[in-house]
């Protein structure tokens, strides 16, 4: 039953409250029960699984134990079954919080015994059948009655009979005890004795084709092609579609009864294709005309008779005729053997059709033309065409207008009587177009041979005016050089002098360009830039600027105007013109003479010097240098490139001006460092004491950038650092050394390190006895003292044997508590091991300490 709490909650530290009821209902457990109509199946089917609760809540079904992998809610589950065991879980009550969980297996076997229920089985009447041919030897097989039965294989009898018969067969898998009992009717089938018409024929075309089968019993008949993959049809007749070459097919009766025939036949088809579709054809009076456009070449074609009849291509006779004519005709492919006759009725149309056109005409220049013919007859239709091959109609009717294209054109105009019989006229248009590609106005320089026409037409005739001025007056592009602009009169007509053109040509003189570039530039550097700049005597002046004399690139610049930085001395070309005319050349050459030479590299020095040789090297051979030296840092002629530099507290870096032939000047610098190395260094052990196995640190201090070699016995962690870590191999006083160097300077330093024997009883490994953890700064923590240990490890106990303290680290103390409160004073146990220096083997030792306050 139901149960009611009243509870008050309070905070002591705020003194907040709160009451509050709580209601406690009992669930009733689900009692999950599953359950199957059988926990052993013998075939590998769907099975369903019941499952009867006692609440109301669905039942979740899962497939795995660990109920995370959800396959369906309900009251029943359809589990499809594998070989093996097969197993599902259910939950009911999950959503009140008191869930029931239950599993089911059920154990399914494979049970194959080749006939798996009632059948009836079609043999052939007399012939020997298995009758199980899936059965399983390892089974049992039971068959009643055995009549006609060879029960050599029970798992598959052999029967003969030519009777019906039902046989009742009990199996059983001894192994797993499944059991099947079926009845098994056997249906004796006489032999169809199929034939089918007509037999491995060849036909003369291709399409639809009928075949016919007959049977000596009633018995289905099927067709197929000779694979047996494509299904054609059934009954005792069929329709095929044949295809060019072999067609094979097969007929089967009795399919599916266990005794049938098959016969299959060969079908030749062969295309045959002479042509010959109009056995009546109409043609015009004397209009050459072919009778069989589709005939096939490679055929023996015989025409009778042979009047009025073009037979140079027999497959397609061409007939040229006034009167009516039949004509018989054989067609034979001697390669297949198929052959033809028929008759070819010609009958002739009296032509009702006259046409004739207007027209020619000579155009000089492209115009739309009006074309005109006149026929005479009824019912007559006009094509215009734009040339005799008539492959384009350009117009319809009596009169058309075109736009005739240039040069010698024939428009032919076709009339069609009612009957299709024709009539042609043509009409001539010449268009010949005067085009003498002359350019003005043409703008020369002063005094320049200039062409008139350099397109000009050759196929045209040219007269040119003044005659005077130019190289010849019927040149097709003659030439002119004047000092002032000019015109010139010219006449172009066709060769025929039909058709004539009058034009001028207007010539521009202009006046030359004298362009100037500035300025010849010297550059010290490479890298530096220099700039160029051109001038003419003219407005609207195009210029170019070049770096090599060929002017075999594009120019590098378009510009009047240019910044350049040649990596040596170079010569720029400027090109001034009016848009690429009357040229005018000028250079700049820009001298490019860096010093190159090299001074002492910086000098260090170990020891105080008064002084030193610095120089400088010439490193081009070209070049004459000066120098001057700082004087006051020098203890030579400051003008030469070797000198004496004076070494003091004073001056540490020294520089040299140089200037060459080209009046480019550079200073160069170098420095002597004086680097004393033994005033800077000290060595440090720490610590300088150690007990035999232990190590020590070595440190080297006073200089950041230098490097170190340490020499000394036994294992050394870092020869080459400022500090390493070395440990002595032995007992004694020893000494290490290290050599330190700066920048080619170097300095050794020793220092000794004593090294004593390590001692593992109790004068090298104390625990005091008793500690006054008072927190007076004296004796509070108990530790344990030795530097000769490896290891250890340290339990207190108290009289009890309750554990106070534990530690596995020396630095570690105990500080009399015990999980954070002081302990009374007392005597505690302890238990201590440790494993010493050198040795393999730990000790143990036990004892008292006290806690005095």
């Amino acid at each position: 039953m139901p149960l009611t709490y009243n509870v008050t909650i309070t905070d002591p530290a705020t003194g907040c409250t709160l009451e509050a009821i709580v209601d406690i209902e009992p669930v009733t457990d689900a009692n999950l029960q599953l359950e199957a109509d059988d926990v052993l199946a013998c075939e590998l089917a769907e099975i369903t699984i019941f499952a009867t609760t006692d609440v109301t809540t669905p039942v979740e079904w899962y497939s795995d134990e660990a109920l995370t992998i959800l396959v369906g809610t309900g009251d029943t589950y359809d589990l499809t079954l594998v070989g093996g065991g097969n197993t599902i879980y259910a939950v009911a009550g999950g959503e009140t919080g008191c869930t029931d969980t239950a599993s089911i297996t059920i154990e399914a076997e494979i049970f194959e015994p080749g006939i798996e229920s009632d059948t009836t089985i079609f043999i052939c009447a007399g012939f020997p059948t298995p009758i199980n041919p899936d059965g399983n030897p390892n089974y049992d097989y039971e068959w009643n009655p055995a009549d006609n039965l060879d029960l050599t294989e029970p798992w598959n009898p052999v029967i003969t009979t030519f009777e019906n018969d039902t046989i009742q067969m009990m199996v059983t898998d001894p192994t797993t005890t499944c059991s099947l009992e079926a009845t098994v009717i056997i249906i004796p089938v006489s032999d169809p004795n199929l034939a089918v018409t007509p037999i491995d024929i060849s036909v003369c075309e291709i399409g639809e084709f009928e075949l016919s089968a007959t049977t000596d019993v009633i018995a289905p008949i099927t067709w197929y092609t000779n694979d047996f993959n494509t299904f054609l049809g059934e009954g005792n007749q069929i329709s095929v579609d044949l295809v060019e070459g072999d067609n094979i097919i097969c007929a089967i009766a009795g399919e599916g009864t266990g005794c049938s025939d098959t016969v299959c036949v060969t079908i030749q088809a062969i295309d045959f294709q002479p042509g010959l579709e109009n056995t009546i054809i109409n043609v015009c009076t004397n209009t050459p005309t072919p009778l069989n456009p589709n005939g096939n070449p490679n055929y023996d074609y015989m025409w009778d008779p042979v009047d009025n009849l073009d037979l140079t291509e027999p497959w397609n006779p061409v007939v040229f005729t006034e009167t009516d004519q039949t004509y018989n005709v054989t067609v034979t492919d001697s390669e297949s053997g198929c052959s033809l006759e028929t008759e070819i009725a010609v009958q002739v149309y009296t032509p009702i059709i006259e046409v004739e056109t207007e027209g020619d005409t000579t155009l000089c220049e492209q115009v739309e033309t009006a074309l005109t013919a006149i026929a005479s007859g009824d019912g007559i239709q006009i094509n215009w065409y734009n040339n005799p091959a008539l492959e384009t109609i350009i117009g319809n009717g009596e009169s058309i207008t075109t736009v005739p294209p240039v040069g010698e054109n024939i428009f032919v105009a076709v009339a069609i009587d009612v009957n299709g019989c024709q009539d042609t006229s043509w009409v001539h248009v010449d268009v010949i177009l005067v085009e003498p590609n002359l350019s003005s106005p043409i703008v020369t320089c002063e005094g320049e041979e200039t062409p008139l026409n350099q397109n000009g037409n050759p196929n045209l005739v040219y007269s040119w005016e003044p005659a005077d001025q130019v190289s010849d007056p019927n040149a097709v592009n003659p030439t002119v050089a004047l000092t002032t602009s000019a015109s010139f009169n010219v006449m172009v007509s066709d060769s025929t002098g039909f058709c004539v053109k009058e034009e001028v040509v207007e010539v521009q003189v202009l006046e030359a360009i004298d362009v100037v570039a500035v300025s010849d530039t010297v550059l010290c550097e490479i890298g530096s830039t220099a700039f160029l700049e051109a001038s003419g005597s003219n407005d609207n002046i195009s210029y170019a600027w070049y770096d090599t004399p060929d002017f075999d690139q594009p120019p590098f610049s378009l510009e009047a105007g240019v910044t350049v930085s040649p990596d040596e001395t170079t010569i720029y070309y400027v090109v001034a013109s009016y848009n690429g005319l009357c040229a005018d050349l000028d250079s700049v050459t820009v001298v490019v003479e860096p010093i190159n030479a090299i001074i002492t590299p910086d000098v260090i020095v170990c020891e105080l010097l008064d002084t030193l040789t610095l120089g400088v090297t010439n490193l081009d051979p070209n070049q004459v240098l000066t120098y001057e030296w700082d004087e006051n840092q020098v203890a030579s002629d400051p003008s030469q490139p070797s000198v004496l530099a004076l070494i003091n507290n004073i001056f540490t870096a020294y520089d040299v001006t140089l200037t060459n032939d080209a009046g480019c000047e550079e200073v160069l610098t170098t420095s002597i460092t004086i680097i004393d190395i033994d005033d800077i260094l000290d060595i440090v052990a720490s610590p300088d004491e150690i007990l035999a196995g232990q190590s020590t640190e070595l440190s080297v201090f006073g200089c950041l950038n230098c490097s170190y070699q340490w020499e000394g016995p036994g294992e050394i962690s870092d020869a080459n650092a400022a500090t390493t870590i070395v440990t002595p191999d032995e007992s004694g006083t020893f000494t290490y050394t290290v050599t330190v160097t700066d920048s080619g300077c170097e300095s050794v330093l020793e220092i000794e390190v004593v090294v004593r024997e390590a001692g593992c009883d109790e004068r090298y490994v104390f625990l005091p006895d008793a500690f006054t953890p008072n927190d007076d700064g004296v004796n509070d923590v108990l530790f344990l003292r030795s530097n000769s240990l490896v290891d250890m490890y340290l339990v207190i106990y108290n009289r009890w044997g309750q554990k106070m303290f534990e530690t596995s680290q020396q630095d570690i103390g105990w500080d009399g508590t015990y999980k954070g409160e002081a302990l009374p004073p007392d005597t505690y146990g302890y238990y201590l091991k440790y494993t010493c220096i050198g040795e393999t083997e730990s000790r143990e030792r036990h004892g008292n300490v006290s806690i005095l306050r």
